[in-house]
């Protein structure tokens, strides 16, 4: 393969810093030495993938996409790529496959000159310089300084300032470079441990990306650039909260005893417990959309159904195209032989005796094999009926079941004086509901026992005709048989010509029936598939519906002044120390008078033991609703991604009503620790 050009290496060099970027946001640990991330792909992966791409282009086919990439990333178009153009697109490129380790790989084939000014500068150019010169040195560096105004220059500085004398020393400048042992130059590394290590927030910038530009035109794109057209391999939109279950009970669905990215309260740890992806505030949307595309396809399959049984009944009277030119066939030699069985009938007495015995057999044979016909339709039909009717008590029971469900969480709930007659009404509603549905489940089990007898009829109906045919078939072969020794030559050639038409259409027409009757079968077991899918969500969406919400028992008084005790003792302090566990418990003392005690990640379990507080975490989804909750909801984090404590403590916050979370500072109530992986558990007081 020949070398590879790279006739403008800065965009190479911002597509590699871009896929490091985004490694370092979902903070996916990197295998050591491989440089691909865990769940990604493994080593032999790797090699594979970067013979893909060797033979999906040539070096100019691959420049090309090189530069298709960046463009269709550069949403702005000012040929740089900005942070929040760079998160718009993170699952995709995680769904494309484009991870760091590979573009590594490419980067390592083809190109060994782009600039290292991409991830590291100097850091002789910042020594004894204030903050003016600090920001014009890194103006040198393009990607250095778009993470650091991210951040905020003065903040950044005064991180490296230790001493706050307004001038970075040599020192200083040492204390903080050298991720790689490397003192002499400061790096993006450097930079992402400095903002980990201090919990530092980086500027939301999404709103000047086009919000007009959907998620799936931005797919398109991609895949345009990179030539990902495969229709097999189809690009879906990345989960963006955790799909794993992390040692230590903590869980990504459920929210009684482990912490929650969603799901359904039930106690203990759940998997999940919302359909089709679908979380947060739109599900119930989500949920009645899904409801609604699988009753079209319910009803599509009915059609198709009812189509099936119109060409079973085609096939039994010879006019289906499977076996028409067979039917043809044998009428004519029919036709053929009846007309050489008439002329000499007419001058044998015999022959014509044996003639008329045939073709009263054959009457008997004809209206037999109606009544077969009339019996394996009817018993067809019957085993349908039988099919919808379980399906129907099956959707019942499971309907009754969730109604159960909601009467054991509604009764389960604690009563206070905001929600007691919400309950009482809601428990006298569901008893109704159950009872109701309890005299459908026993009219629809009656109906299905009625069905089951009518199905022992049809089917002994069947047999009999059956075993009637065979009879009647042996009596007109014997005929027959007797006319071929009554008959001239040609007359006997054209009835064996004829039988053995018939014995073929006969064969054809059995085939016919078979292979309908397996299609018939087939399309109702996905009836029966998609009436279970049916039927799940159904229950789902009773369970929904008849939730009692715990906002009701949210008491305002008592939240209020939780969250007016945080403001006292840390509403003014802008950056944390490290002991937010601390900061949440003294102000619940200061407001409430008890007291409380363990890490950011223990207050779950700490406040789910006590009667004055209420979980709401499944109500807790996006970042609006966290933004939204009232004044004195706690949210504690899992330990998340990060070097600083948090990994090992996680985090807790008081909801000031406003935005914000108090602990041992204030701070913005962004997605910050949910970006980093980590979960949560959600509490009112009441």
């Amino acid at each position: 393969m020949a070398s590879f050009e790279v006739k403008d290496a800065n965009i190479l060099s911002k597509i590699l810093f871009l896929n490091q970027y985004l490694q370092d946001i979902d903070k996916k640990e990197l295998k050591e030495g491989t440089g691909v991330s865990k769940d990604k792909v493994n080593e032999d992966e790797l090699v594979e993938i970067s013979s893909e791409f060797e033979e999906s282009f040539d070096t100019d086919e691959l420049e090309d996409a090189i530069h298709k990439l960046h463009a269709s990333m550069d949403l702005d178009e000012n040929e740089e790529l900005s942070n929040n153009e760079l998160l718009k697109f993170k699952g995709i490129l995680d769904e494309i496959g484009l991870s760091s380790g590979e573009l590594l790989e490419l980067y390592n084939k083809y190109n060994k000159d782009v600039s290292d000014d991409v991830n590291s500068m100097e850091t002789k150019e910042l020594q004894d310089i204030d903050l003016d010169k600090f920001k014009e040195m890194i103006s040198k560096y393009p990607k250095l300084q778009e993470v650091i105004e991210e951040i905020g220059y003065d903040k950044f500085f005064d991180l490296i300032d230790s001493n706050s004398d307004g001038k970075l020393s040599t020192d200083e400048i040492g204390n903080v470079s050298g991720t790689d042992d490397n003192a002499d130059n400061f790096s993006y590394q450097d930079i992402q441990k400095l903002i980990e290590e201090n919990d530092l927030e980086v500027v939301d910038n999404k709103e000047k990306v086009e919000e007009d530009i959907e998620f799936t035109q931005l797919v398109d794109k991609l895949k345009d650039a990179l030539g990902f057209n495969n229709e097999e391999q189809p690009l879906q939109q990345v989960q963006t909260t955790p799909s794993y279950t992390p040692s230590g009970g903590y869980s990504t669905g459920g929210s009684s005893g482990g912490y929650s990215s969603g799901g359904t309260s039930s106690g203990g740890v759940s998997s999940g417990g919302s359909t089709s992806g679908t979380t947060g505030l739109g599900a119930k949307e989500d949920l009645n959309a899904s409801i609604q595309e699988l009753e079209q396809q319910k009803a599509t399959k009915e059609s198709d159904l009812e189509t099936l049984n119109g060409e079973l009944s085609d096939v039994y009277e010879g006019s289906d195209e499977s076996i028409k030119a067979a039917k043809d066939n044998m009428d004519d030699a029919k036709e053929e032989y009846e007309e050489l069985l008439a002329d000499e009938a007419e001058s044998n007495e015999e022959v014509k005796a044996a003639k008329d015995e045939l073709e009263d057999k054959e009457d008997e044979i004809e209206k037999n094999e109606d009544d077969i016909k009339e019996a394996d339709l009817k018993l067809t039909e019957t085993k349908e009926q039988i099919t919808t009717k379980e399906n129907e008590i099956s959707s019942l029971k499971s309907d009754k079941s969730a109604l159960e469900s909601s009467l054991a969480s509604v009764k389960s709930t604690k009563v206070t004086e905001n929600n007691e007659d919400e309950i009482n009404s809601k428990i006298a509603e569901l008893e109704e509901k159950i009872a109701a549905k309890n005299d459908e489940i026993k009219t629809a089990e009656d109906e299905l026992n009625d069905l089951k007898e009518d199905e022992k009829e049809d089917e002994k109906a069947l047999d009999d005709a059956k075993e009637l045919n065979e009879t009647l078939k042996g009596e007109r072969d014997a005929i027959e048989e007797k006319i071929k020794g009554l008959v001239s030559d040609k007359t006997k050639e054209a009835l064996e010509k004829y039988q053995n038409l018939r014995s073929e259409y006969e064969t054809a027409k059995e085939t016919a029936i078979s292979g309908k009757k397996a299609e018939i079968t087939a399309v109702q077991d996905e009836i029966t598939t998609l009436e279970t899918k049916i039927t799940e969500l159904e229950a789902q969406k009773i369970q929904e519906e008849n939730q009692i919400s715990p906002w009701g028992q949210y008491n305002e008084e008592r939240g209020q002044a939780l969250a007016d005790a945080a403001n006292s003792l840390y509403g003014n302090v802008t950056k944390g120390g490290g002991w937010c566990a601390t900061g949440v418990s003294q102000a619940i003392q200061k407001a409430f008078g008890y007291s409380t005690s363990g890490n950011g990640c223990d207050y779950g379990n700490v406040l789910s033991q006590r009667d004055d507080w209420v979980e709401i975490t499944d109500s807790v989804q996006t970042l609006e609703d966290f933004q939204n909750l009232p004044a004195g909801a706690i949210v504690s984090w899992s330990p998340y991604d990060t070097t600083s404590l948090g990994n090992t403590y996680g985090h807790v916050y008081i909801a000031d009503g406003n935005g914000h979370g108090i602990s041992d500072f204030k701070e913005n109530i962004t997605s910050y620790y949910m970006d980093r992986n980590s979960e949560w558990r959600v509490f009112l007081p009441t």
